[in-house]
């Protein structure tokens, strides 16, 4: 009780409970919506071959680690990165992204979409090809065109696989992304950028205050449960 009394009359922990939550909202929104619109695309690509193409090129950031892009993304947004390079040939004056408290939360989304897109949008091609193929027969002789077989056929199908991902996703709501914070933010931009994981890492681990990082880790861990809960339960409400 001690330390979570503690923990609770710290000047900036709400604000990195607030970090927290918007930051895994906005690429928990990003990711679903927009992995969504890709599988639908590129299920309508014809060609095999340049779809498996697309595919791969979504897919493979997937696999790379933050410890190697995170310090390369944090070079392209610094004061003399490539962004402020190439906006300084075409007269705009750059400035210091990554050290930008507006616009760092936008670099974290923005790159974290970049790198984990391309998973989900697998998973949602997976359940698109379980789709029975009788049903987009039928539709096309019925006179329905690609949209009409997309929006009362495709889905509808893989409907049980979105509330799957948005129920595993929720329930990672406390989770916005801990290697790659750490690798990309610095001081300046603690205001906007420090979540839960970062700032018990500074006070448990480098602050050697481990009964206070151990007390950080278990608010996480319980608002996370209860947000699994509340998820599931809007799941089984809405897709039974």
């Amino acid at each position: 009780i001690y330390n979570f009394t503690k923990l609770f009359n710290r000047g900036d922990f709400f604000d990195t409970v607030e970090n927290t939550v918007v930051i895994a909202l906005a690429k928990i929104v990003a990711i679903t919506i927009l992995s969504i619109v890709i599988a639908l695309l590129i299920n309508e690509v014809q060609s095999k071959t340049l779809k498996k193409i697309i595919q791969t090129t979504i897919f493979l950031p997937y696999f790379l680690s933050w410890a190697l892009i995170g310090n390369i993304f944090v070079e392209m947004f610094s004061q003399s990165g490539t962004i402020n390079y190439y906006l300084n040939m075409i007269g705009i004056e750059g400035e210091y992204w990554i050290a930008s408290n507006k616009w760092f939360r936008a670099i974290i989304v923005a790159t974290d979409v970049w790198k984990t897109l391309g998973y989900q949008v697998v998973v949602f091609l997976a359940a698109i090809t379980s789709i029975n193929t009788n049903l987009y027969e039928a539709a096309e002789i019925d006179g329905a065109g690609h949209w009409q077989k997309c929006r009362y056929i495709t889905v509808p199908g893989i409907k049980p696989m979105i509330t799957l991902m948005c129920i595993l996703n929720i329930g990672n709501i406390m989770n916005a992304g801990f290697e790659q914070i750490l690798v990309m933010y610095n001081p300046s931009v603690y205001e906007t950028g420090d979540i839960l994981d970062t700032m018990g890492y500074r006070i448990g681990l480098l602050g050697r205050d481990y009964s206070m990082g151990t007390a950080i880790g278990l608010f996480k861990s319980v608002i996370s449960c209860i947000c699994f809960i509340i998820a599931y339960r809007i799941a089984f409400k809405v897709a039974d």
